[in-house]
């Protein structure tokens, strides 16, 4: 109770003490900067400190701020304002309409900055308003822009579009080619580009007369002596009906001993061995002595009969060892709950037996309305006198004492006292029964 004092004192525990006359236990923990509060609450994240803070790119591109080089973040900024001093604050300074005024109105004002700007030689290279002098000396016959574009030069000076793409030229007014490269256009196309109608062959202007040949009907190659029939049919029907072919055993020895078995181990020259059969194995064993691997470790190599089950397995084998009782439903071993002993009229506190007077599951869990005001079920099942009982259940009778006498005489029938006594149970138990009788019950 003491950590729940000092958080009810706190306002962060809600528990109320049941016992507040009594003065707690042990010593108070001070847990003001302890707790799931604490753990869970976090705190403010530190600035950046100034001499870092001013290489962060966030500060130099803060926003609404000049951007500066951070070494100049530690410079100081000299007092005073910046600028010219206005004509306002006393001082004297041009202003932008003296500014534009320099500019030379007249042709004498002109001619006077043209003399001062001799000296410049930038001034004669590039004089203003005119493209840069670079010396060249160009012939009176060549304008500006080049010859002249007019019907009257046209025929005379062609342009080099024509040169390159001669369209609408005549073909007789191409001469002057090879033999055998075409005539006209065509022609001309053939030797400069290469351009082939589809289908044309290609002449390579040959001496053909000096070989003894025509070209349109020699052919050129090898040709059979006798014709061949039926060459695809047989490349495709080559594996069926083959010839057996007879070659020399050197040769055959040599393609066994050489060629790579899909499947199967290089020949060479071991097999057919007397003794040596395919699952022979070559070489000088590692192990001397059969041992187990690792399969047969894990699952073990026992007999059926090492399989099964002890004999020996839930009973004893030896003789006057065997307790075996003719009860079948005889249960060994003394009970929890001795009912068979009578308990001690003042039980021991290191006495934990149960005697069989003590509340059930049941009663634990669900405890009874009278329990919880100290009354013990024991009360009930006392034996107590018919004054007592009186005292007790007279208001349930309505204080009529013919009533309870009824109901007291047919609980204690059967009892042959001259004082019969009656518990409380017995007694309730009676005046239920009455009343289910009365109501036909």
């Amino acid at each position: 109770m003491t950590g729940a004092s000092e958080l009810r004192k706190k306002g962060t525990f809600t528990l109320n003490d049941t016992s507040p006359h009594i003065r707690p236990a042990g010593k108070t923990n001070d847990v003001s900067n302890e707790g799931a509060q604490f753990c869970l609450s976090m705190g403010e994240r530190p600035s950046t400190p100034p001499e870092i803070k001013k290489y962060r790119q966030s500060t130099i591109h803060e926003p609404g701020k000049i951007v500066k080089h951070y070494g100049l973040s530690d410079d100081k900024v000299k007092d005073g304002p910046f600028g010219y001093v206005s004509q306002s604050a006393g001082g004297s300074h041009e202003s932008v309409n003296q500014v534009m005024k320099s500019y030379p109105t007249s042709d004498l004002m002109i001619w006077e900055r043209e003399q001062r700007e001799q000296v410049y030689e930038s001034a004669k290279r590039e004089p203003l308003g005119k493209s840069m002098a670079r010396g060249h000396n160009i012939p009176e016959s060549i304008s500006t822009f080049g010859s002249k574009i007019d019907a009257k030069f046209k025929d005379k000076n062609p342009e080099a579009k024509n040169l390159i793409y001669p369209v609408g030229t005549e073909l007789d007014e191409v001469k002057d080619l090879p033999e055998g490269e075409g005539d006209g256009l065509h022609g001309l196309y053939v030797r400069t580009h290469g351009n082939y109608a589809p289908g044309e062959q290609r002449r390579r202007n040959y001496n053909w007369d000096a070989a003894g040949f025509k070209p349109d009907a020699h052919v050129f190659g090898i040709t059979e002596k006798q014709p061949y029939h039926n060459g695809v049919a047989k490349a495709l029907t080559q594996n069926i009906d083959q010839a057996t072919k007879l070659i020399p055993r050197a040769v055959s020895d040599f393609k066994l001993a050489n060629t790579q078995t899909l499947g199967q181990s290089k020949n060479l020259g071991q097999r057919n061995r007397v003794g040596v059969g395919e699952s022979h194995i070559f070489g000088v064993p590692s192990r001397r002595v059969e041992e187990w691997g690792v399969q047969q470790l894990i699952c073990g190599d026992y007999s059926m009969n090492d399989q099964n089950p002890d004999p020996d397995l839930g009973k004893s084998l030896r003789s006057g060892f065997r307790n075996e009782s003719k009860d079948s439903e005889r249960v060994f071993g003394a009970p929890s709950i001795r009912s068979d002993l009578t308990a001690p009229k003042v039980k021991s506190v290191a006495d934990n037996q149960n005697y069989g007077n003590e509340l059930g599951a049941f009663s634990l869990i669900y405890p009874s309305n009278a329990l919880n005001g100290g009354l013990a079920d024991e009360e009930y099942l006392s034996p107590r006198s018919a004054d007592e009982l009186f005292e007790i259940f007279g208001r349930f009778c309505h204080n009529n004492e013919d009533m309870f006498k009824s109901i007291f005489d047919y609980a204690t029938r059967g009892l042959d006292s001259e004082s019969p006594t009656c518990s409380a149970a017995h007694f309730l138990q009676a005046k239920r029964e009455l009343e289910m009788k009365s109501m036909g019950f």
